[in-house]
């Protein structure tokens, strides 16, 4: 009889806007986004662009030879949430608004901790 390990992965393409209770059920909040599963349960996930090397390590967590995926902030993402911070911290300097400057200051932590989980 075929073991788990002796099957093949399996992939799946899944259209977001055709799928909604697939997108909630995996909770799918930016495309691309890969996710590994084994026995039905996530072993890890990928979102946005990544290396050969990120899907690759992201394929043996679900086959069970590599070990746990890290979720990693793609840089581009926090290098939007850092500019969008700086900019709404200097309007909120600008216009005296100390609201829109915590904002600001909230975005810009936002993305000190995608490069910190780096």
């Amino acid at each position: 009889m075929e073991s788990d390990r002796d099957r093949a992965p399996q992939t799946v393409e899944l259209r977001v806007d055709t799928s909604p209770e697939i997108v909630d059920r995996f909770a799918i909040r930016s495309v691309p986004t890969l996710i590994a599963l084994r026995d039905g349960t996530e072993v890890g996930r990928l979102i946005g662009l990544q290396s050969g090397d990120a899907v690759r390590t992201l394929f043996d967590a679900a086959s069970g030879t590599g070990g746990e995926v890290r979720r990693r902030t793609p840089t581009t993402l926090v290098a939007i949430r850092a500019a969008a911070g700086a900019v709404v911290i200097l309007a909120g300097l600008l216009t005296g608004s100390i609201v829109l400057a915590a904002i600001g200051a909230a975005l810009a932590l936002w993305a000190l901790l995608g490069l910190i989980s780096r």
